[in-house]
C-alpha cells in the first residue's frame, strides 16, 4: 500500500514484485513455466534479478543445453540495480502518451531507445512505423531489434513504450515522470507498465553482447507504440507489414 490512501499504486521494481514472479508480463510466462528455475526473484533482495529477466535468459538456451551460459548472465543480471534505476529514470522522464491522452506519442522515447541499443551493441534493428498525422512526427514508432544466436528461432520479448496518463497529480507524492526510489521499490508512470518488460530485454541483450556469448536461441526485442489505445498503430500494423517477421517455432 502507499504511505497516501489516495496515491496511485506503487510500480513494483523491475527486480522484485510482491509475487516473486517478475512484474507479470504474460509474454513470458511461458518461460516462468519452462524454466521455474529461473523464474523467481529472492522475495525482499533489492539485487535479485526479477522474474521477467531470468525467464529471457533461461529461455535462452535449448532444455538439452548445459547451464552454464544462463548462469553467467544470471550472475551478472543479480549485480544491475544501479542500471535497471538508470535506464528506468530515462525512460519515465520522456512521457509517451498518444494522441488520445492528448500526447505527442512515443517517438522522443523511441529515439532514445534506437541510442541505447547501438550503444549497447545492438546492430540488427529495423523500425516499422505506422503513420499518424495526430502526431508532430507524422508517425507512430515501433522497434524491432535482434541479437543472433546459433539458431534462428527467436526468443521475444514483447514490449508497448507508450503508457497511461498519471491522472490527477495532486495524488502523486511526486513527479510522476521523475523516478523515485524507494528501497527496492521504483515509482513512476510507466515503470511497471510497460518499462519493466523494456528494461529487462535491454539488459539480457546488453549481457549476451558483452560477454560475448552466442546463446542457442536468438533474442528479439519488439518496442512497440499505441497498446495502451488499441494496438492499431502498434503490434497489429507491425504484423501486418511484416507477416514473416514471428516465426511459427519461436517462442512469444
Amino acid at each position: 500500500p502507499s504511505r497516501r490512501p489516495s496515491a496511485p499504486p506503487r510500480a513494483a521494481s523491475p527486480y522484485l514484485d510482491s509475487t516473486g514472479k517478475g512484474a507479470g508480463n504474460l509474454a513470458l510466462s511461458f518461460f516462468l513455466r519452462r524454466a521455474p528455475n529461473f523464474g523467481h526473484a529472492r522475495r525482499g533482495h533489492p539485487d535479485s534479478a526479477a522474474g521477467p529477466l531470468r525467464a529471457v535468459a533461461g529461455a535462452m538456451r535449448h532444455a538439452h543445453g548445459v547451464c552454464r551460459m544462463p548462469h553467467r548472465i544470471l550472475s551478472a543480471l543479480d549485480a544491475r540495480r544501479d542500471a535497471v534505476i538508470e535506464l528506468q529514470r530515462e525512460l519515465t522522464r520522456r512521457p509517451a502518451l498518444g494522441p488520445e491522452s492528448g500526447g505527442e506519442g512515443e517517438r522522443e522515447k523511441a529515439d532514445w531507445l534506437l541510442a541505447h541499443l547501438r550503444a549497447i551493441g545492438v546492430t540488427d534493428i529495423e523500425q516499422i512505423d505506422a503513420p499518424d498525422p495526430r502526431v508532430p512526427c507524422g508517425h507512430r514508432p515501433n522497434i524491432i531489434a535482434r541479437v543472433p544466436g546459433a539458431s534462428p528461432r527467436t526468443v521475444w520479448v514483447l514490449a508497448h513504450m507508450d503508457v497511461v496518463p498519471p491522472g490527477d497529480p495532486g495524488l502523486w507524492d511526486g513527479d510522476p515522470w521523475t523516478l523515485r526510489v524507494d528501497g527496492d521499490v521504483l515509482f513512476g508512470r510507466g515503470v511497471e507498465d510497460n518499462q519493466q518488460a523494456i528494461v529487462s530485454g535491454l539488459l539480457v541483450a546488453r549481457e549476451l553482447l558483452e560477454q560475448g556469448i552466442t546463446p542457442d536461441l536468438s533474442l528479439g526485442l519488439a518496442f512497440v507504440a499505441d497498446e495502451e489505445t488499441g494496438n492499431a498503430r502498434g503490434m497489429a500494423h507491425v504484423a501486418a507489414v511484416r507477416p514473416g517477421l514471428f516465426r511459427p517455432d519461436d517462442l512469444i
